[in-house]
């Protein structure tokens, strides 16, 4: 019953403060909209699936197997081939080069860098060293999100106008290539130096050597009843075929490092391409509007119940007073 009660109050004061109740939603999910479809920017999201190329390669595994045999340590780009593409993607570096890189908009036209977007600056006039080229870089970290999902990155980027997002993902897909590039061809460089710089000195000793055991065959001569100068030939000859089987090595990894440098490999794989959204993805307008005009309702009721208890109070107040006059009136007649 007292349920019952309580839902009969309500309705009647529904009822009673129905304008209140209704107006208040009303007016104010309009202006909401309004709000949305005028004042407020939309956001698209476009999104791709990348994934790293493998990052092994058989020009360093066969010069460490066997150089490492001997004694010889080279040094290897593989540990350092792994990259974080979180840590990378949102990373200055490359929101430097994205903000040079040039798109084409609606609102600001064709061939403007993102830069000149972001500043409203299209005088060619440099901004790098000013505050507004930082929020600029803070800006593309912000509209760029990328998920872990095992091997595979989900790469979004969140952007004013649909083409534009989705060529900003196509160029930080393009900076990424780029930069592991660089990467790739500075470890080459490194392994090339070291291998040539190696060659001269294993070249230098096998030389010696070679002499060494050219002069001891032509001071010994008949070393055949000879157990000594026997060992002695055989030791010299093992450190030549050793060091002949590290120059070998050596040259033949060099000319593995002159084919890699030349290689020209895609070391970003894309599974899916970034697509144009059809919609934007913030804000969800009929979403907000919906639940604004939930909560409005509710906020129109609680004000008319309020509204309705102060008037009873005012009725209440009103009926004591009378019935106090009409007491005194009966008491001094």
């Amino acid at each position: 019953m007292n349920e019952e009660n309580i839902f009969l109050e309500i309705l009647l004061i529904i009822v009673k403060k129905i304008k209140v109740v209704l107006l208040i939603p009303i007016i104010g999910s309009a202006v909401l909209v309004v709000y949305l479809l005028f004042f407020v920017q939309s956001a698209y999201t476009s999104n791709a699936k990348i994934l790293s190329a493998s990052n092994e390669s058989n020009t360093d595994s066969g010069l460490l197997g066997v150089a490492s045999q001997f004694g010889i340590q080279l040094p290897s780009s593989q540990k350092s081939r792994e990259y974080l593409y979180p840590e990378l993607i949102k990373s200055r570096t490359i929101a430097k080069s994205i903000l040079k890189r040039k798109f084409t908009t609606i609102k600001h036209g064709a061939d403007k860098t993102l830069l000149a977007i972001f500043t409203n600056n299209h005088s060619g006039k440099s901004v790098e060293n000013n505050s507004s080229f930082q929020l600029a870089i803070e800006k593309v970290i912000s509209m760029i999100n990328v998920q872990i999902d095992g091997n595979i990155y989900n790469l979004s980027v969140s952007a004013s106008e649909p083409v534009l997002a989705r060529d900003i993902v196509n160029v930080i897909i393009d900076e990424l290539g780029k930069h592991q590039k660089s990467y790739n061809s500075m470890q080459i460089k490194k392994t090339k130096a070291f291998i040539n710089d190696r060659l001269s000195s294993v070249y230098n000793e096998l030389t010696l050597k070679e002499e060494e055991l050219k002069n001891f065959r032509e001071r010994n001569r008949r070393i055949e009843n000879s157990p000594s100068l026997k060992m002695e030939e055989q030791s010299l000859q093992r450190e030549v075929s050793v060091t002949t089987s590290v120059y070998t090595t050596l040259k033949q990894q060099l000319e593995k490092t002159k084919i890699e440098e030349v290689k020209d490999e895609d070391l970003i794989i894309v599974l899916d391409q970034p697509e144009i959204p059809a919609y934007p993805s913030s804000p969800n307008k009929t979403r907000t509007t919906v639940i604004a005009f939930v909560l409005l309702f509710v906020f129109s009721l609680i004000v008319a119940m309020v509204m309705d208890y102060f008037e009873n109070l005012n009725k209440n107040q009103k009926k004591k007073i009378s019935d106090l006059k009409t007491a005194l009136m009966k008491t001094f007649n």
